[in-house]
């Protein structure tokens, strides 16, 4: 079991691109972290920096207390599962997982207990004497998870282990390791771009954009609280809807202030935006999918905050329909109820729960509230 500290960790590839610019992270004995981002976001190179397959350029990474930047990977007690397996096709299933404990010089009976084990655990007991070639993508996965899972390492790394597979297979495998984390009670960090894994999987989600940490915070508080733009719309699937607004006071309301437009700010929300000077400003009004409301719902909940926009595009997925809405040249998606009597083209009225909107700095792009 381990804790990691990263201290101001930098990588730098030549002189000109800074892949991962001052990363501070603490890590918990136990925790299951998930780093997530875009492609090129730094993630994958985080990872590889704990385990020793990248030197950092700058900075401290602690395992337990003991500074690592120069301990040898096979020396600082952590195990990879890569995107790609990376099994050795002429070796059966039990060899794959035996030959890490081979280089360690095990005796034979310490192995075949350590491999049965995994396998049970796994449920690959059945496939010990296959080879690669013969197990199908999740049979080859959990290969990969065995050979690292026989080490007993203390710490988990895990560079989108799933990415390979199909969907249903991904549904499953992400339970899989859930339940193998609650079993191992070992550090797990997680790599991965699919932002459902990240909200399913883990105890806290690191966000990162252009190798700079965007949030790091649990699923539901990156969910409801995103910190800026960029959480807020990477985070969420289908993602949240923007628009740019002005901020105008009428009386004693205010109002976010589009086109023809005009949406009743809560007035908890008024009161931040008026303590912080916001009123005359343009801002970044931001609506979940399934905070915009048809008229026709019975859920409609709210006849201060309207506006009407015509269906461009009707998406039945059985238990919720998506609507893709044109509101002059904004784009927005509203999810509703899949037995609305509604049709492509048709111009509807649409209510916003104001109550759940978050609004942002044009500028900053940080969140106002």
């Amino acid at each position: 079991m381990a804790s990691l500290v990263l201290k101001d960790i930098n990588k730098y590839y030549t002189n000109t691109f800074h892949a991962v610019k001052d990363l501070n992270l603490t890590i918990d004995d136990k925790e299951f972290i998930i780093l997530v981002g875009p492609s090129g976001c730094g993630k994958s190179t985080s990872l590889r920096m704990i385990a020793g397959l990248e030197e950092i350029s700058s900075g401290e990474l602690y395992i337990d207390d003991k500074l690592v930047n120069d301990v040898e990977p096979k020396d600082r007690d952590i195990a990879m599962v890569f995107q790609n397996y990376a099994l050795y096709p002429h070796m059966t299933v039990f060899d794959n997982m035996a030959f890490g404990l081979k280089l360690r010089k095990m005796s034979k009976e310490e192995i075949q207990t350590k491999v049965n084990e995994a396998a049970e655990i796994l449920n690959i007991k059945e496939l010990l004497n296959r080879k690669p070639k013969e197990l199908s993508g999740g049979q080859r996965q959990r290969v990969a998870l065995g050979r690292a899972i026989v080490r007993e390492p203390k710490v988990f790394l895990m560079d989108e282990p799933l990415s390979n597979l199909d969907a249903k297979l991904r549904v499953q495998m992400r339970s899989e390791i859930n339940k193998l984390h609650k079993k191992l009670q070992t550090t797990f960090i997680y790599v991965t771009h699919d932002q459902t894994e990240a909200m399913t999987m883990g105890t806290r989600i690191v966000v990162m954009k252009d190798g700079i940490v965007q949030q790091v915070a649990d699923p539901q508080t990156i969910y409801e609280y995103p910190a800026n733009l960029f959480v807020a719309g990477f985070i969420g699937s289908p993602q949240m809807n923007f628009i740019n607004c002005n901020l105008v006071e009428e009386g004693d309301k205010i109002y976010a202030i589009f086109g023809n437009n005009k949406l009743l700010i809560p007035t908890n929300k008024a009161n931040v935006v008026k303590a912080k000077d916001y009123i005359g400003k343009d801002i970044v009004l931001g609506i979940r999918p399934k905070d915009l409301y048809a008229k026709a719902d019975a859920t409609f909940p709210n006849e201060e905050s309207t506006f009407t926009a015509r269906i461009d595009v009707k998406e039945l997925l059985g238990s919720e329909t998506y609507l893709y809405l044109k509101l002059d040249d904004i784009d927005l998606i509203s999810i509703v109820q899949p037995n609305l009597a509604i049709e492509i083209g048709e111009r509807i009225e649409i209510s916003v729960d104001m109550n759940k909107c978050h609004l942002f700095d044009k500028d900053t792009e940080q969140s106002i509230l």
